[in-house]
């Protein structure tokens, strides 16, 4: 049985003047487990915020469904109902969002990820990233062209290789871990989504005391100040949660 403790999470635009095209889907026990999720529509395309609302919307219903084993169904599923956006707005047609999610259950820890958002666990005073960023930069490492350094100094960064959207080609990561892998000497874990406009900003100093990265709701309003102080430089979500097996 999962026992969420904490839970810590803000999501922003970058500008309170437009609007937020990141949605995030807060912790929620369904099909005795827990999900939650982050999905960034891909604002270079009209229709990215209703693009992320169509995943977090129709995620909870097939995550019951599906075979988190296979998450093939899932993944098209949600790429049917993002194209679907074309039919009510025909300057929806190119609608793209990216979508990670975790389900939490008895067995361990089901993610489906799809993009640049990430997923992350406490692992002792440090954060582990368990999704690989579906990115130009990432690809490039994959293959082995470019150092991560030498690529600090290129562009492409944030330029997706995949996304959920109709004219897009979709690849997708699905991961399991069990809990003999994840949970601490107390039985319990700390897990941590953000949105690339919130960890770009973990990533350029990857470190809080170790009460605040062991607290979800200390580690949220720490990174929002992070975030504000410097200055937002894109929509930016994160949700944190600290659970237990009992």
């Amino acid at each position: 049985m999962i026992e969420l403790l904490t839970c810590g999470l803000f999501s922003h635009s970058k500008d309170a003047r437009r609007e937020n095209q990141d949605t995030i889907l807060p912790p929620m026990f369904i099909n005795d487990g827990l999900l939650m999720a982050i999905a960034d529509g891909v604002g270079s395309y009209d229709g990215a915020q209703f693009a992320s609302q169509s995943a977090i919307k129709e995620l909870p219903d097939l995550v019951t469904k599906v075979n988190l084993q296979n998450m093939a169904d899932l993944f098209l599923t949600l790429k049917e109902g993002v194209s679907s956006l074309s039919t009510e707005n025909i300057k929806f047609s190119h609608a793209a969002t990216t979508l990670t999610f975790c389900f939490i259950n008895d067995n361990g820890l089901h993610i489906g990820h799809v993009g640049d958002c990430r997923l992350y666990v406490k692992d002792g005073s440090k954060l582990k990233q368990l999704t690989k960023d579906h990115t130009q930069h990432q690809k490039l490492l994959d293959e082995k062209i470019y150092s991560k350094n030498e690529l600090r100094l290129l562009p492409g960064k944030n330029t997706l290789t995949t996304a959920i959207a109709n004219a897009i080609p979709l690849d997708f990561q699905q991961t399991f871990i069990s809990h003999d892998d994840l949970l601490d000497e107390n039985e319990e874990c700390c897990v941590y989504l953000m949105s690339d406009g919130a960890h770009s900003f973990w990533d350029k100093r990857p470190r809080f005391s170790v009460n605040t990265i062991s607290n979800p709701a200390s580690f949220a309003t720490s990174l929002y100040k992070r975030i504000e102080r410097n200055g937002p430089i894109d929509d930016h979500s994160l949700i944190a949660i600290r659970y237990r097996v009992l």
